[in-house]
């Protein structure tokens, strides 16, 4: 067994629900016991009044971190970053208008943040649930990195 958590992370099949089409190398999320281990970056993006648009969003910022990833990967042998992004899994199951929906997909974030290892605040604003992801890594001890500016 390595030493890599892996137990305590979702699995590729998760990342794949997580990631959608751009999760399509399924050896990008395979242990590699002689490299360090992968970074799980927990994507922190507004999801509300434009769901499409933002999903769209950030479908591209994650496929931009997994073509990053994907045309170095060859030249070190380690993989540094993943990005787990719930907005690409929770709207389909859950109703945005519903306060009971928006706590519990709230309460799914928050448990998949725990797992992560550093969160990425991208966006122009905001939102409360984002406050609550950052406040909740903040807590937590979990790096928030800010990778746009985000008006509070």
């Amino acid at each position: 067994m390595c030493d890599c958590d892996q137990d305590k992370r979702p699995s590729r099949i998760d990342y794949a629900q997580i990631m959608g089409e751009a999760a399509t190398d399924a050896e990008w999320y395979q242990c590699n016991c002689d490299s360090k281990r992968t970074q799980l970056v927990y994507i922190c993006h507004p999801l509300t009044e434009d769901v499409e648009g933002n999903v769209e969003k950030v479908k591209l910022i994650c496929k931009a971190l997994l073509q990053a990833q994907r045309d170095t990967w060859g030249e070190d042998g380690e993989i540094d970053i993943c990005p787990v992004a719930p907005q690409l899994m929770l709207p389909y199951g859950l109703d945005a208008a519903s306060k009971l929906d928006n706590e519990f997909a709230l309460r799914q974030c928050l448990n998949l943040l725990a797992a992560c290892d550093e969160l990425w605040v991208y966006g122009d604003r905001c939102t409360a649930g984002m406050r609550a992801e950052i406040e909740f890594a903040s807590e937590n001890n979990i790096p928030v990195c800010w990778q746009e500016p985000c008006d509070e």
